[in-house]
Parts: C-alpha cells; sequence; structure tokens
C-alpha cells in the first residue's frame, strides 16, 4: 500500500491511497459511493458517501482510478490554504506542504 500527498497545479491538496491487490469488481466502480452500497459482509455502506459528501462540502473531491498495473487507486482533493507566517511557525507546517 502507498499513500501519497501533493499541492496540483489548480491550488488543491491530492492525497491518494494506492494498493496492488486484486482490485474492485467492475461493477462495483459505478456503486462506490452511493448509500447503503458494500462490498464487505457486514459493511453499513455508508462510509464513502460520508466522507464525499464531506470533501465536497469543502469544495474537494472524491475518487476512484484503476491503475494499469492492478490494484485500486481511491483519492481526495481539497482547497490548498496558504498558511500565513502568524498561523505557523516553520516547524509546526503541515507534512508535505511546506
Amino acid at each position: 500500500m502507498e499513500v501519497s500527498a501533493k499541492v496540483t497545479e489548480a491550488g488543491y491538496v491530492r492525497i491518494e491511497v494506492r494498493d496492488y491487490g486484486v482490485g474492485l469488481a467492475e461493477d462495483a466502480e459505478e456503486k462506490l459511493f452511493l448509500p447503503f452500497y458494500t462490498t464487505k459482509d457486514e459493511g453499513m455502506g455508508i462510509g464513502l458517501p460520508t466522507c464525499r459528501s464531506l470533501i465536497q462540502a469543502q469544495g474537494g473531491d472524491i475518487g476512484f482510478e484503476r491503475p494499469e498495473d492492478g490494484g485500486a487507486r481511491f483519492f481526495f482533493t481539497l482547497p490548498a490554504v496558504a498558511s500565513s507566517p502568524s498561523c505557523l511557525s516553520a516547524d509546526e507546517s503541515p507534512a508535505g506542504l511546506s
């Protein structure tokens, strides 16, 4: 599994979580963010829809991609906020965003 973060040219922070497992079934992709859809035996299907609502409310986006070499990649973006010097000192800046 890999987790990465970067600032995009459009001024967003993009967080990606990538795995190299079997991926998701083809029919799951269009249903992933629907309420009560789950791929887990005991899942409730509210996690990803809740994440989508919260992220979109902040002006971001969330999605899923199928890497060509297999596995799955989930990502979300949020608007980046430039910190002012009075808010954060150099040693307090968020990891990877200085």
